[in-house]
């Protein structure tokens, strides 16, 4: 009779799992006593179960409607893992997934992640996933669930990744409609803080070709968390008339995210000299000798969000935001050619 543990002679530590959770529980705040108008419902039971559970409360709402997200973190994580800098990337996950939510106007009600891993490093894990609790927390989303995954074989040491999942809930008297965006609406950017977490195939690419970028300054950029938007359901509420089109600019810039919120015949024009572009995403764009025009199907650019909006209320949603860098950069055309989805000028 032995008393080793067998499926840990194959690489899985449960207990070391349990333990994390068991982490991850302590540094959870108390169930809410209550259940409030903004909060729209409350968590039932804690972490650890075989399932969450979510108790809503929507009576404040004429018409609820529930918005549901999912992303993961990308190549980033491995630009992470070789800097040494993973407290950001949990918020990089939430970024991701609550700020595809927000373009809705939705409130994020709860949270699920999924953490898969070769072998099971606690201190990754609570960088994280605690990063990532922190953000949540925040914003008022409860992390009601998960699952940690060790599967050795599949990832080599020292390697994991992510996955989210984000339910929330809007007014659908509130729910943008892209049918609402016409010529002659404006666009207002919202800046970025950085490269979010896209486009970082291409970037771990020219930092293994470009040696002037590997200094701490460029790593530490590359590293800036994605910034959350959480003050888009407030502003999409006050302005339900006005604006009639959110876009989050991930992956594909432009070029991607722009058409998906205005109908086929409709073109966005944007000015590419108004771009707020970060000095140091700039010189990376110069060391590798790219132009910027030929990026705009790739990154955000320094924008994370654009918003569509009426004309008339241009100035006044750019006033309204004013605290989060908000400009205009350009207006919505009708489409010339069929290729035109974005033009620029």
């Amino acid at each position: 009779m032995t008393d080793k543990n067998p499926y840990r002679e194959s690489g899985v530590d449960t207990e070391g799992a349990g333990k994390l959770v068991d982490w991850l529980k302590g540094s959870s705040p108390k169930p809410r006593s209550s259940i409030s108008p903004k909060n729209f419902g409350s968590p039932l039971g804690g972490l650890g179960g075989f399932a969450a559970c979510f108790q809503p409360d929507f009576s404040s709402l004429k018409e609820p409607v529930i918005v549901s997200c999912t992303d993961g973190i990308g190549t980033k994580l491995l630009l992470g893992i070789q800097t040494r800098k993973l407290v950001g990337l949990g918020q990089d996950l939430a970024g991701m997934c609550l700020n595809d939510l927000y373009t809705m106007g939705a409130t994020p009600l709860f949270f699920l992640d999924y953490f898969a891993t070769g072998t099971l490093d606690h201190e990754q894990f609570k960088d994280v996933v605690g990063g990532l609790k922190g953000v949540l927390d925040a914003v008022n989303c409860s992390l009601v669930g998960g699952e940690t995954a060790e599967l050795p074989g599949l990832y080599e040491k020292g390697h994991f990744d992510m996955a989210g999942f984000v339910v929330g809930v809007c007014d659908k008297q509130n729910l943008p409609d892209i049918s609402n965006v016409k010529e002659g609406d404006k666009l207002i950017a919202i800046p970025s803080s950085g490269f979010h977490s896209n486009g970082y195939s291409l970037l771990r690419k020219w930092l293994a070709e470009h040696k002037a970028l590997q200094s701490s300054k460029f790593h530490d950029f590359l590293m800036e968390p994605t910034k959350i938007y959480s003050f888009l359901p407030d502003l999409i509420g006050k302005f339900s008339n006005e604006i009639h089109g959110v876009s989050h600019i991930t992956g594909g810039g432009f070029d991607e995210n722009l058409p998906r919120i205005m109908q086929s015949d409709l073109s966005a024009k944007i000015n590419l000299s108004h771009l707020q572009t970060p000095k140091l995403m700039s010189e990376i764009f110069e060391i590798t000798g790219y132009d910027v025009q030929k990026l705009t199907n790739v990154f955000n650019l320094g924008v994370g969000v654009v918003i569509a909006c009426d004309e008339g209320s241009e100035s006044q949603i750019i006033e309204e935001c004013s605290s989060w860098g908000a400009y205009s950069i350009g207006e919505v055309i009708q489409k010339k050619t069929s290729s035109e989805s974005v033009v620029y000028v």
